[in-house]
């Protein structure tokens, strides 16, 4: 009897955890990116030093996909934070390792005019780049 009573009192627990996690992850403070930011978005980026690059970003309600084509490197932005007209990712690229910085922070703002601001930063504070994107037509 004691065995069974502590078996019922390990799959409760089972079960509590694991509606909490449901809960945590679909729950009222799961965020999505902005739906003005949402859509295929293409730009120029450039640093302090002169240099400039191009940007190409696809936006969707969880995420984004980044590619910069003349660097040869790109990957994905997933969601830190998100308001009514920017959306924080964190950059993990998975290609082009070589001649890209990995792991630094990306923003991207509605701008007046329509398009998007990006500043792209790292967390070390080293580097930094900005740059403006319009929508893919």
């Amino acid at each position: 009897m004691r065995a069974l009573r502590g078996l019922a009192v390990v799959a409760a627990a089972v079960v509590a955890c694991t509606l909490a996690a449901a809960v945590t992850a679909t729950g009222a403070g799961a965020q999505t990116v902005p739906s003005v930011l949402i859509g295929d978005w293409d730009g120029w980026g450039r640093q302090g030093t002169g240099s400039r690059w191009s940007i190409a970003v696809t936006v969707t309600p969880s995420g984004a996909r980044i590619d910069y084509p003349s660097l040869n490197c790109g990957g994905v932005l997933e969601l830190l934070t998100a308001e009514k007209m920017v959306a924080r990712f964190h950059e993990r690229l998975t290609y082009g390792l070589e001649g890209c910085i990995d792991g630094g922070q990306v923003e991207l703002r509605v701008t007046p005019e329509g398009g998007l601001s990006y500043r792209w930063w790292y967390l070390a504070g080293e580097d930094s780049a900005q740059g403006a994107l319009e929508r893919r037509r």
